[in-house]
């Protein structure tokens, strides 16, 4: 059985709800969706009371198993980033021991990021600073999906980290969206070879790769883009904000126009477009260059969000991509 790694505390407490609670509830569904087996890491004890309250007998407790880490409260401002980093400290042993093959955690990126690496988690040989990919919705109706690469772990990029996020998006869109032939661009101002940077002209020849632009991400036209880091993560940041804004505006605008049953079957549509939209639905985003499936959720997961997350990093390290990027680079 493969076996998957979840940091149970990483993350942020929402309405009340302490994150450990919204983990172990996304883990038990997790488990019950597959046939693989969990290692849930944080406070054994709390996390164990939660587990022996929300199962049912027929739930298999040998395949959500525990590990206990926990750090001093005080001091309390410090607390979340010491747990984060104790937590992901932890799973990197098991990740070198070949005791599980992925890991998935909603920790703070700044805290998880310089844990992974300075715990020295395996890294492909020409990688030297992991990729942040990110899963995005295109627009509903195309009821299709995208990965954006890179949101946040590279300011610029040369030829070489060109190939290598081009081969790492194409794997993952492949085996994420089941498609033989993913189609990835480069993100650009533009379609023509004239547009974009000289670096990027010279990868998008190289790579024989074509510039693509948003609208082609959105019309569901793309399963992936590479992008340089500090533009990848505006973008997905200006894509959150327009996407929130443009419903509330929508609410704003329809709702006290409407009667009650107009209302009401206004209500159904804009549910199914936030769960669309919603980061919920989407779950997760992948460090790029590790050996191991390493995934990151949202700090404010719901157990929706976490189930999500953590059913994605499964589904790749069963899929074998770790195997299928390494060819890949070492072309």
């Amino acid at each position: 059985m493969h076996k998957l790694l979840l940091d149970l505390e990483g993350g942020d407490d929402v309405d009340g709800v302490p994150m450990l609670e919204r983990a172990v509830l996304g883990a038990i569904k997790a488990v019950q969706s597959t046939d693989g087996i969990f290692i849930g890491i944080g406070n054994e004890k709390k996390a164990r009371r939660i587990l022996e309250e929300k199962v049912t007998e027929d739930f298999d407790l040998h395949r959500l198993k525990l590990v206990n880490v926990t750090v001093d409260p005080e001091p309390a401002e410090s607390h979340s980033k010491r747990l984060t980093e104790a937590i992901v400290a932890s799973a990197c042993g098991h990740l070198k021991d070949g005791i599980a093959e992925g890991f998935y955690t909603c920790g703070n990126t700044q805290y998880v990021l310089p844990t992974l690496v300075r715990n020295k988690v395996e890294k492909f040989p020409s990688i030297k600073k992991p990729y942040l990919i990110a899963q995005m919705p295109a627009k509903m109706v195309t009821g299709k999906k995208y990965l954006l690469c890179d949101v946040g772990a590279t300011r610029t990029h040369d030829l070489r980290t060109y190939k290598q996020i081009v081969s790492i998006t194409k794997v993952y869109a492949k085996l994420l969206f089941n498609e033989d032939h993913p189609r990835i661009g480069i993100l650009s101002n533009g379609i023509e070879e004239t547009k974009g940077d000289a670096v990027m002209q010279v990868a998008q020849e190289a790579l024989d790769v074509e510039f693509v632009e948003p609208k082609h991400l959105y019309a569901g036209e793309i399963s992936g883009a590479a992008v340089s880091g500090v533009m990848g993560n505006i973008i997905l940041k200006v894509a959150e904000e327009t996407c929130n804004s443009a419903l509330t505006d929508l609410c704003a605008i329809h709702i006290p126009k409407c009667s009650d049953e107009e209302k009401a079957k206004f209500m159904v549509s804009l549910k199914q477009l936030k769960k669309w939209y919603a980061p919920d639905e989407q779950g997760v985003a992948f460090f790029g260059g590790f050996k191991h499936v390493i995934g990151k959720g949202h700090g404010d997961s719901s157990v929706l969000k976490y189930t999500n997350g953590a059913l994605n990093v499964y589904k790749l390290l069963t899929a074998g991509a770790s195997k299928e990027i390494g060819k890949l680079l070492e072309e």
